[in-house]
């Protein structure tokens, strides 16, 4: 069953909490819905976790769970998703959403010269978080059709198996 795999690649509410990064949410999470493993929840959750970890901003985890709170769904599966982002996986998926706003907002494609200021920020942020908007946002409406897709065949298979044992039986 699904949620039995969801359970063992999750972590327990006990030591989630225990962690130094979610102390300050302690109290928060002692709602159930945050832990809730059926498929509603983790669908959600996949999709906050996925676009949030297209967001250009640091603290993602931060953003997740707070999403996750406000959103009650599980916790631990928006968090996960958001590592979609890592040190391996960066350059390219923010080079992707760069070149996908560009193409987009038609503005020639170039590196980069850093100057922090107010002109340089809209003309070389503008087509990153337009991308890095619309590749989030199409990540998670997909990772949420296909979980629920997928979850609702497992369960129909599980039923499928239980009927043939039933009708073996008797």
């Amino acid at each position: 069953m699904p949620r039995r795999f969801v359970n063992r690649l999750l972590r327990r509410q006990s030591n989630l909490g225990e962690h130094w990064a979610m102390r300050p949410f302690r109290a928060l999470l002692h709602d159930p819905a945050l832990w809730a493993t059926h498929r509603k929840s983790i669908a959600r959750a996949f999709a906050i976790g996925a676009f949030v970890a297209f967001i250009p901003i640091p603290g993602h985890v931060v953003l997740a769970v707070l999403l996750a709170i406000w959103a009650r769904v599980n916790i631990p599966m928006a968090v996960l998703m958001t590592f979609i982002m890592n040190p391996l996986t960066i350059g390219p998926l923010f080079g992707t959403a760069y070149l996908l706003g560009a193409h987009l907002l038609d503005v020639p494609v170039s590196l980069p010269d850093v100057a922090l200021s107010w002109q340089w920020a809209t003309k070389q942020l503008k087509p990153l978080l337009v991308g890095s908007l619309i590749i989030g946002t199409a990540t998670a409406s997909i990772g949420y059709v296909v979980i629920n897709v997928l979850w609702r065949w497992a369960l129909s298979v599980r039923l499928k198996q239980r009927r043939e044992r039933r009708a073996q039986r008797g």
